[in-house]
């Protein structure tokens, strides 16, 4: 059965209603206030994943590795390339950013690009370049090495 509203129940009844849209603006502007703060976070946590890969010399790295790149190729054609490759870096680093995200907190970020702000930090990241192809050369020496071991141990 019906419920039927007399006119003396229906102020309640808007009242009532009025109630009901104010708290779900409330919620709504709630709801929208925790999601830009989530946003603004997500973006301050990202940007210094940006700046800690910045400052321990990931850039330098990417450089050493265009100029090998940009060495086989025309003159004429380096300048284009280079354009497409450090774009190519930029869509490189959004996705390592979101490894470091999930795999780091906020805070741990923080804590390393204050080492990295260091003088101990600065030094290590002005180090990595050269670190990085000397490495190379040593593990192309060992591979050479290791090749000769597994002969030594070789079914004939």
């Amino acid at each position: 059965m019906a419920r039927i509203i007399t006119n003396a129940q229906i102020p309640e009844y808007s009242l009532n209603c009025n109630k009901i849209l104010v708290m779900k603006k409330i919620l709504f502007v709630f709801a929208f206030i925790v999601a830009a703060q989530i946003s603004h976070a997500q973006n301050t946590f990202k940007q210094d994943v940006m700046k800690m890969m910045e400052v321990s010399g990931a850039a330098a790295q990417y450089d050493v590795a265009i100029d090998q790149i940009l060495k086989n190729v025309l003159p004429e054609k380096q300048a284009p390339l280079k354009a497409d490759l450090l774009e190519s870096i930029k869509l490189l680093q959004d996705k390592m950013a979101v490894i470091y995200m999930e795999e780091f907190t906020h805070e741990d970020i923080k804590a390393i690009i204050a080492y990295y702000e260091s003088p101990a930090g600065k030094k290590f990241a002005e180090k990595s370049g050269i670190i990085f192809e000397r490495s190379q050369k040593a593990a192309a020496e060992w591979s050479v090495g290791l090749q000769k071991i597994a002969e030594k141990y070789r079914a004939n």
